[in-house]
């Protein structure tokens, strides 16, 4: 275990520690410098039989990850990179990227004056700006229940980004800006939280809590499919199980996995 005093070590984190082990009592807590991928790292972890709440926090990702394959980097030491790895059963996989993302906004309500909104399907958006992704992935061997590993980056003193993204950070909205100990310890205070929700409320009930944050909601807006079409309309609503509803000139398209931008046409720098 390693991480700079400057970085992710503090008081409030390791208060923070206590209180998530009393949810987890025989997590792995690791801070390390450098890996491939956090994600990967918590997925062999999960394979070896560590027990539920095992987390990998880095400084810097060499090949970290982001949705439909997409690469995730930050400059290093700019950014809250995590994964945690927990199982669950079945039917509470679908619950987990919305109750997630309701866990890393309410970690960015309390350490900054952002108003942060929940963008489908798994972007915390601060006035039209990304500042934080999520990357939820399963593996499911048998009929036991799925190891799965939660992908957070919240970006925290990040500058320059991609020309492809709009993106925010932390501190836009405070200074100084937090620690990335801080940022860990209220983060790991809020998502077992929502992991609780998972296992004890509906999907429906989560996603009505989602909703009230979400962005975009009565909005034009294209959603482009992994296969290269689009679908351009009115953001609606998310079905029961989570799936994105956008009323169209042919009626009602239902999207389990789609990028959504906000207007008729997909903006050569997405929102």
């Amino acid at each position: 275990m390693y991480m700079p005093e400057t970085a992710h070590s503090s008081l409030p984190l390791q208060e923070s520690v206590n209180a998530y082990c009393a949810r987890f009592p025989h997590a792995r807590i690791l801070l390390l410098d450098e890996v491939p991928s956090t994600q990967d790292l918590v997925f062999q972890h999960l394979a070896s039989g560590a027990p539920d709440g095992v987390i990998v926090a880095a400084l810097h990702q060499s090949v970290g990850r982001g949705r439909m394959g997409r690469s995730w980097s930050a400059p290093r030491g700019s950014a809250l990179l995590v994964s945690m790895g927990i199982r669950v059963p079945a039917e509470a996989l679908p619950a987990l990227p919305f109750a997630t993302g309701l866990a890393v906004r309410e970690t960015v309500l309390t350490l900054s004056s952002a108003r942060p909104l929940l963008k489908w399907p798994n972007d915390v958006i601060c006035e039209d700006r990304k500042i934080s992704g999520i990357l939820c992935e399963s593996r499911t061997a048998g009929n036991g229940p799925s190891e799965v590993a939660l992908g957070i980056g919240i970006n925290v003193t990040v500058h320059d980004f991609p020309a492809s993204v709009r993106g925010a950070s932390l501190d836009m909205y405070t200074s100084p800006p937090p620690t990335l100990g801080i940022v860990l310890s209220r983060l790991i205070e809020r998502i077992p939280v929502w992991i609780d929700a998972c296992m004890t409320r509906t999907l429906s009930s989560v996603l009505d809590d989602w909703r009230k944050a979400a962005y975009g909601i009565g909005s034009a807006v294209t959603a482009s499919r992994h296969d290269g079409t689009t679908v351009a309309g009115t953001f609606l609503d998310v079905d029961a199980d989570g799936a994105l509803l956008i009323e169209t000139s042919r009626g009602t398209e239902r999207l389990l996995a789609a990028d959504v931008h906000l207007g008729l046409h997909t903006p050569s720098v997405p929102s």
